[in-house]
């Protein structure tokens, strides 16, 4: 307790002369001193259940507190010392998605349209307050803060879940844009992954096998993608690849909200598939392509010079006294001395 906040704290009997154990509703009173000491007094007399009251003078306090902690339920009179109006109503709608309940001593339809116009829940005159109005509210207030806590635990086990196979999950809003990232991955190149913020996917300056306009189709059709594989070039000119799979996510309403998804660093595993592949098409001596590699390259050579009536050559080299070379020097040399000639 300060000059400026007042708490008061209740939690009633069930009956048995036991104290309930629940959750309490925060409900915070911005009003002066003395209004906000009567109502709190009415509601504590008729609080159905536990309630932490907490009051502060001014608008600026107020939001300093909603920075701060998360309250249920705000009760506010437009008129404070540094706020005056529905001024203050739109400060705090832009603060906080909590109940705001605007007091007022004037009985004016007008104040009351434009302050639920503004976000406010409702407008109650100071010399009606009654157990009923009040007991109404703070039930909602409790209701809508449950509604959140649901909400915020079943997305942080939805963001662990999708963690267990990934290595981050992340958002984008309704126009595509990244807006987070959680993961360990983030967490240790956090300079990397705070610069996609507020960047679409194809702008973060990746680059995607086959271009991106695929991927943008994807997205601008509010479509799923799975297993995109994307990559950013090192300093050191090496490559580090990413994997990212993700869903559109709608609202009740049916409304696009935005994407979901998780990624995964794959440059481990690209770089081994590369590797096979390379092995595949090359020579594990020389590096240079393989019968099957040539025999492509050839092919399309020649198709090409077809095509567009060009001459094509091709050079055979043959090494003259090679096998002497395996006999005296040995294996190692030959190997050594195909090495040289392939460079």
């Amino acid at each position: 307790v300060d000059q400026e906040t007042e708490v008061l704290f209740m939690q009633p009997s069930n009956g048995s002369g036991r104290t309930q154990v629940c959750t309490p509703t925060r409900m915070l009173l911005i009003a002066d001193v003395a209004a906000a000491a009567e109502i709190a007094k009415a509601y504590l007399d008729a609080a159905p259940g536990a309630v932490l009251v907490e009051s502060v003078g001014s608008l600026d306090a107020a939001l300093k507190r909603i920075a701060n902690s998360a309250f249920d339920l705000i009760m506010v009179d437009l008129n404070l010392p540094d706020s005056k109006g529905l001024e203050t109503l739109d400060r705090l709608t832009q603060a906080t998605d909590r109940l705001i309940v605007v007091l007022t001593i004037e009985d004016s339809p007008q104040l009351r349209e434009a302050a639920i116009a503004r976000g406010a829940f409702d407008v109650l005159k100071k010399d009606r307050l009654d157990r009923t109005c009040l007991d109404k509210i703070v039930r909602l207030a409790a209701i809508q803060a449950n509604t959140f806590r649901s909400l915020r635990e079943s997305e942080a086990r939805f963001r662990s879940f999708a963690l267990l196979g990934s290595d981050w999950y992340f958002e984008q809003d309704d126009e595509l844009r990244f807006t987070r990232f959680d993961g360990t991955i983030p967490e240790k190149y956090g300079d990397i992954f705070k610069s996609f913020l507020g960047k679409r996917l194809w702008e973060i300056g990746h680059a995607c096998d086959g271009g991106w306009d695929h991927v943008q189709r994807l997205q601008e059709a509010l479509l799923p993608f799975r297993d995109l594989v994307h990559y950013r070039v090192r300093r050191d000119g090496t490559r580090q690849y990413f994997s990212d799979s993700a869903d559109p996510v709608f609202a009740d309403t049916g409304q696009f909200t935005g994407y979901r998804g998780v990624g995964r660093d794959v440059t481990v595993q690209k770089l081994a598939e590369e590797r096979v592949q390379h092995r595949a098409t090359h020579d594990s001596l020389t590096g240079l392509p393989n019968r099957d590699m040539f025999s492509a390259l050839l092919e399309q050579a020649l198709h090409s010079a077809k095509r567009y009536e060009r001459k094509l050559a091709v050079l055979f080299i043959d090494l003259d006294g090679f096998k002497a070379v395996n006999d005296v020097l040995g294996h190692e040399a030959g190997d050594g001395l195909l090495q040289k000639m392939a460079a």
